[in-house]
């Protein structure tokens, strides 16, 4: 386990400030697709500092008694951290840590309820040089402690549950002076037919003051032949990215090759989700989705053409989101921050 977990907030003395650490699998056996969040809020603006646990459950076969999201939340003091081992906590009962998540959180589905047995993961990454974030021409950064990792364990929903065995997962840690309100978001380590590959990308709208930077991130795959890296200030910017509600489609050339990719979901699949801003600066509409479908395909440059190496496919496997500052109209699941109930031992 490395420090990418350890959290950055500083104390009382450190506000206009949140900070996450979230979690998100699929079950293989039904398809459905889950995301847990672990978050703190400390506003710079005299509001008063808040922990919340956040659910949601998302199944792509349009049973609705299986979707469900829902967040609750108590007073800062509730939360805790510990190191060595690494571990954050909600209240009894509602944790994470390098070998377990638990947690329950009321929905309009009935109680989400998590007992989970993380299983141990290899890969690692630091989306971009934090410093970045340091010298504030980034108000967000984000690592992934944990990019793929098998998930045991049970989940239930009202008077459903699902029994876990290896589902394919990751968790990953977010942090920042306040929520990009540009910025697209997938991964997936399940693609179809069982082929094997990693995927992690993310592409930002950059904006300092009245300098408003296009957009730019990075890009990760890697396969067992192959691997393919986008990551560093110049790089980022030369990423082609266009994205929009329910739909984001990349191409990148790093090192003789080429990768480009296209991710996409139903509206039936997103939810909208309200995050508050710690400045005060207004709300970011998060539209997140844990079964959406992506596209990759990977070329190296072979003399003067591309030849086609790799081509991957996820159909419902591919965690996916997309921040504005409205909500897409044709989403109709929505968890507003007024929906928000008290976290309870």
């Amino acid at each position: 386990m490395n420090d990418l977990n350890h959290m950055v907030w500083r104390g009382a003395a450190h506000s206009g400030h949140y900070e996450g650490w979230y979690l998100t699998l699929v079950d293989p056996k039904t398809g459905c697709g889950f995301w847990f969040r672990y978050t703190i809020l400390v506003p710079g603006d005299g509001r008063t500092a808040t922990a919340s646990l956040w659910a949601f459950s998302f199944d792509p076969n349009g049973m609705n008694e299986k979707s469900s999201a829902g967040r609750s939340y108590g007073p800062l003091s509730s939360f805790s951290e510990a190191h060595k081992p690494w571990s954050i906590s909600l209240r009894p009962g509602h944790f994470l840590n390098e070998k377990k998540a638990c947690g329950k959180v009321s929905t309009e589905k009935g109680l989400l309820s998590w007992d989970l047995d993380l299983g141990p993961s290899t890969e690692s990454w630091e989306h971009f040089n934090p410093r970045l974030f340091q010298i504030g021409l980034s108000s967000t950064c984000v690592n992934s402690p944990r990019l793929a990792m098998p998930i045991s364990g049970t989940i239930s929903l009202g008077a459903k549950t699902w029994k876990l065995k290896d589902a394919p997962g990751e968790q990953s840690h977010i942090w920042g002076r306040k929520p990009t309100n540009y910025y697209a978001w997938a991964h997936c380590n399940a693609f179809d037919n069982g082929e094997d590959g990693l995927f992690e990308g993310v592409n930002a709208r950059i904006q300092k003051g009245a300098l408003r930077l296009p957009a730019a991130g990075p890009l990760l795959f890697r396969s067992e032949d192959h691997s393919f890296e986008v990551k560093g200030f110049i790089p980022m910017f030369q990423v082609t990215s266009q994205h929009e509600y329910g739909r984001w489609a990349f191409e990148a050339e790093s090192s003789r090759q080429l990768l480009r990719g296209e991710v996409s979901v139903e509206p039936k699949n997103v939810v909208a989700v309200e995050y508050d801003d710690p400045r005060g600066d207004g709300k970011v509409i998060c539209h997140n989705s844990i079964v959406a479908d992506m596209n990759l395909a990977l070329y190296e440059r072979r003399s003067a053409r591309w030849e086609k190496v790799l081509s991957r496919q996820s159909t419902g496997t591919t965690s996916f989101e997309i921040t504005r500052q409205s909500i897409d109209p044709n989403v109709e699941r929505r968890l507003h921050l007024t929906d928000a109930q008290r976290l309870e031992d």
